[in-house]
């Protein structure tokens, strides 16, 4: 952060500007969200972007740690746009890389004929969500979602965790909260692709599927539980 002068910075923010890109929020462009406080996370860029650098530091709470991940987010966005001119007909949309493939896969998978295999959906959809954890959440959320999904093994049950990590059954829960705080910010929306998701996997009628990601909304999207039209069957924290 000590290397960015002023002007190199007119030039990062005049870019966003330039692109109409003040509304996208911090936690979403931010390379990881582990290094980004999350009373920022839904700050919009548009809020810094009017301000020096000066300026930047002299914010209350804002440490060398915190200037480090703003600039980051304006240099990662000039690095792809900083020469190029908007289009009258175009847009650009940024996002995070592993929604891109994530809903490509979505949209493929839900026109096609054939039935999603169970296979299929942990490899392109629950994983792809799972392994984002590693770079946004507290380390020990991914082996948790990890194994409560089953991915390496039998699925766990919160009892089964919380015995493991020596921690209550309600640390655990606090735990899986981040899975929502992170999508919230980085897939907002993520809800309605699950919902054409899901409507494919219903189609299909195959159980083992349905239940999967049933679990994986539930983790991922906690507020929209309206996506499990159907009970769930996996309730073993009794």
């Amino acid at each position: 952060p000590s290397l960015v002068s002023e002007a190199l910075w007119v030039q990062w923010r005049d870019t966003v500007k330039r692109h109409k890109l003040g509304a996208e929020k911090l936690g979403h462009v931010a390379p990881s969200l582990q290094a980004l406080p999350t009373v920022i996370w839904n700050t919009p860029l548009e809020f810094y972007a009017k301000l020096t650098v000066a300026d930047i530091r002299s914010l209350k709470t804002h440490g060398e740690k915190r200037v480090r991940v703003v600039l980051e987010c304006f240099h990662g966005i000039h690095e792809i746009l900083g020469k190029s001119t908007p289009q009258p007909h175009l847009v650009v949309r940024m996002a995070p890389k592993f929604i891109d493939s994530l809903e490509a896969w979505i949209a493929t998978a839900s026109a096609q004929s054939q039935a999603i295999t169970l296979s299929e959906l942990k490899k392109r959809f629950v994983r792809p969500l799972v392994d984002q954890l590693k770079v946004d959440a507290s380390p020990s959320v991914f082996p948790l979602v990890e194994g409560r999904l089953g991915l390496t093994g039998a699925a766990q049950s919160v009892r089964v965790q919380s015995k493991t990590l020596g921690v209550t059954r309600a640390r655990v829960y606090q735990l899986f909260e981040e899975c929502g705080k992170v999508m919230d910010v980085r897939w907002p929306e993520g809800a309605s692709w699950c919902q054409r998701l899901r409507g494919k996997l219903l189609a299909d009628g195959r159980r083992d599927e349905i239940a999967l990601f049933d679990a994986t909304v539930e983790l991922f999207f906690p507020d929209q539980k309206q996506l499990l039209t159907e009970p769930s069957t996996n309730g073993d924290d009794e």
